[in-house]
């Protein structure tokens, strides 16, 4: 975000979409509303593929994962589409050094660089007052891990900060280890993520891509009649300073025996509104175009040529040939003194 932005309306932003949030009508609930939740509401589920506890609610259709909405300014993402080669170092890039080849020795290596490749965001909401209590409701969802989960150690997950402010970071896997969930088939990644067959290329005997790894891409549209619909989108037009709303859930993964970790987990990402990022970005342009304007103001026109002042001098060309005819005719008159 440059400097133009407008961090005051973005908080204001954010204050207006969390006091109506709750009355929009779509099934996810927002986070701040983990305090209406009561225990009994939230269960605690094993999984065994992959092996998970995840936060589960009965609903109509049957019991089904608790989600949660989260709104923010995105100011930093990690999206598809994946348009380069995936390295062992380095990340999506092409620079580094090991490629993606089944006959390199290094196959091993590749594939733990794989297992980490994520789709990822992070929100903020500018040292907003209702982020620290947003912050105070993961907390809670921590709590009800605990005292569901007997015998098991819960960690929460690190608190994270930008710019000096709370902010909230989420991510999905790509891809999860075959060997997690041995009955469970590979899904086709969308073309809008890989569009160029990397990640499909990469998986090979020992990686899946499930519904798991997916996260859904929208926009939410607000009808005239109060309805709300979320319309699909290209991940590639999400930017950085885009108001959004994450819909997110928290997931306890086994890092040791009898141990797991909390993992905020991205589910689907919504545009609310570019506004205010298009409104910084045309500012910036206008304050380009003026320290232009004024930089050329004082300075003469361009000019193919431009008469240069000389100085008055006398050409010595000119000197050295009076030089030279005076000493011809010195030589001239003592050659006819001689032959006298």
């Amino acid at each position: 975000m440059n400097r133009f932005f407008d961090a005051n309306d973005a908080r204001a932003q954010i204050a207006k979409y969390i006091m109506n949030g709750s009355m929009d009508g779509t099934d996810a609930r927002m986070l701040g509303d983990v305090e209406r939740i009561t225990v009994s509401a939230l269960k605690v589920e094993s999984f065994d593929e992959p092996k998970t506890l995840r936060l589960a609610v009965d609903t109509p259709d049957g019991l089904e994962e608790a989600a949660f909405r989260v709104p923010g300014f995105l100011c930093s993402k990690t999206l598809p589409p994946i348009l380069r080669s995936v390295c062992a170092r380095g990340g999506i890039d092409g620079s580094a050094s090991v490629t993606i080849d089944d006959r390199d020795g290094r196959r091993n290596e590749v594939v733990e660089h794989a297992k980490k490749l994520r789709q990822h965001v992070k929100v903020t909401a500018f040292g907003s007052t209702l982020y620290s209590t947003l912050q105070e409701k993961a907390a809670d969802i921590f709590k009800v891990f605990e005292d569901n989960s007997h015998h098991i150690n819960i960690r929460p997950s690190d608190r994270k900060l930008w710019d000096g402010e709370i902010c909230f970071d989420f991510h999905s896997r790509y891809f999860t280890e075959r060997k997690h969930v041995p009955s469970v088939k590979h899904a086709p990644f969308p073309q809008e993520v890989d569009p160029l067959h990397i990640l499909e290329d990469l998986k090979g005997e020992d990686l899946l891509h499930l519904e798991e790894n997916d996260v859904q891409y929208c926009e939410k549209v607000y009808g005239d009649d109060g309805s709300v619909s979320y319309v699909a989108m290209d991940p590639k037009k999400f930017q950085v300073g885009d108001f959004v709303e994450l819909t997110v859930t928290f997931v306890c993964h086994p890092v040791k025996k009898n141990e797991f970790v909390v993992i905020p987990t991205l589910r689907a990402l919504a545009l609310l509104s570019s506004e205010l990022r298009q409104q910084s970005e045309q500012r910036l342009r206008e304050s380009r175009d003026r320290q232009g304007a004024a930089s050329q103001s004082g300075s003469p026109a361009v000019r193919r040529s431009l008469k240069r002042k000389r100085l008055n001098v006398e050409d010595d060309r000119d000197g050295k040939r009076r030089a030279d005819l005076g000493e011809n005719m010195v030589v001239e008159r003592l050659s006819k003194l001689n032959t006298r």
